[in-house]
C-alpha cells in the first residue's frame, strides 16, 4: 500500500458516557494511527473536542449516538463497496453500541432532563409496559434508534396530562375550603386519581402515532 493510498481502519471508540480517562487513552491510540488512515483526522478532532468539553464540565458527548449510528452504517456500506469484511464487521459492532447507548436509561434521563422527574418516570413506566406487552414494538424502536425520541414524547404528554388533571381537581372551591389536613388528604387522592387516568390513557397504551407499531 502506497503512502498516499487511503487505509481503512475501524477503531473501537469509547461509549458516549465513558469516563474522561478512557477518552484520553483513545485519543492517544488515534494519534498513533498511520496518517493515511481514513477519517483519522476527523476522529482525532472529535475525541479532542469531547475531552475538552469534559474538562469544562460538559458531560454531553460531542459524538451523539445518532451520529455514531450513522457512521457505523456508513462504514458497513463502505466496507461492502471495497470488499473489506473487517470494516463491515467493525461497522456492525459500532451500530450495535450506538443502538445500546440510544436505548440506555442514562441516555433517556439525559435527553429528558429538562422535563423533570415526573415525565421521566412516566417514560420509564411506558418502556416497561412495552417490554412486557409489546416487545416487538420495543425492539423495532431500539433497532432504528428511535426509542428515546418516542419515550420523550410519551413522557412529555403524560406529564402535561397529569399536571392539567391535578390542577383542575385541586382548583375545586370545595377542596380549598377544607381544613388543612383534610385538604392535604384530598390533594393526595387527586394525585393518585390523575396518575391512574394517565396510566390508562397513555402509559398502558401504545401511542397512536407510534412509528413502529404493527
Amino acid at each position: 500500500m502506497s503512502e498516499n493510498e487511503r487505509r481503512f481502519v475501524m477503531v473501537d471508540e469509547p461509549g458516549a458516557f465513558d469516563p474522561l480517562e478512557t477518552w484520553e487513552s483513545h485519543l492517544t491510540d488515534l494519534k498513533r494511527l498511520p496518517k493515511n488512515t481514513a477519517l483519522r483526522d476527523e476522529m482525532i478532532a472529535r475525541a479532542e473536542q469531547i475531552i475538552g468539553e469534559r474538562h469544562l464540565g460538559n458531560a454531553r458527548p460531542s459524538w451523539h449516538p445518532q451520529a455514531k449510528l450513522a457512521f457505523g452504517r456508513a462504514s458497513i456500506k463502505a466496507g461492502r463497496k471495497h470488499g473489506d469484511s473487517g470494516l463491515v464487521k467493525a461497522g456492525r459492532e459500532l451500530v450495535e453500541r450506538a443502538i445500546a447507548e440510544l436505548a440506555s436509561d442514562e441516555y433517556l434521563a439525559y435527553e429528558m432532563r429538562g422535563l423533570g422527574d415526573e415525565a421521566l418516570a412516566f417514560a420509564r413506566e411506558h418502556r416497561k409496559y412495552l417490554a412486557e406487552n409489546k416487545p416487538h414494538m420495543l425492539a423495532k424502536l431500539q433497532r432504528r434508534g428511535g426509542l428515546t425520541g418516542y419515550l420523550f414524547s410519551v413522557g412529555q404528554s403524560a406529564s402535561e396530562m397529569f399536571e392539567h388533571l391535578l390542577a383542575r381537581k385541586n382548583a375545586d372551591p370545595e377542596v380549598q375550603n377544607f381544613p388543612y389536613f383534610e385538604k392535604v388528604a384530598r390533594m393526595k387522592a387527586h394525585q393518585h386519581e390523575a396518575e391512574e387516568v394517565v396510566r390508562d390513557e397513555i402509559i398502558y397504551q401504545p401511542r397512536d402515532d407510534g412509528p413502529y407499531e404493527d
